[in-house]
């Protein structure tokens, strides 16, 4: 009887983003305020860049 390997083979990974497509950080946020960790859009506590769906690039950094 043959070995069947159990679980994710060691090679899968994650997906990779475009090449192109820089990594997202919310101090470059258009909406973010780094002195109160808020983001002014949602008048709310920031989530973090990953996680927002409005995250906009501030072209000033």
């Amino acid at each position: 009887m043959p070995i069947v390997p159990k679980g994710t083979p060691w090679h899968a990974g994650f997906p990779d983003k475009m090449k192109e497509e820089k990594k997202r950080h919310k101090s470059r946020c258009y909406y973010y305020n780094s002195n109160k960790n808020y983001c002014i859009l949602n008048e709310a506590r920031c989530i973090g860049s990953a996680h927002c769906d409005d995250y906009r690039e501030n072209n000033n950094h």
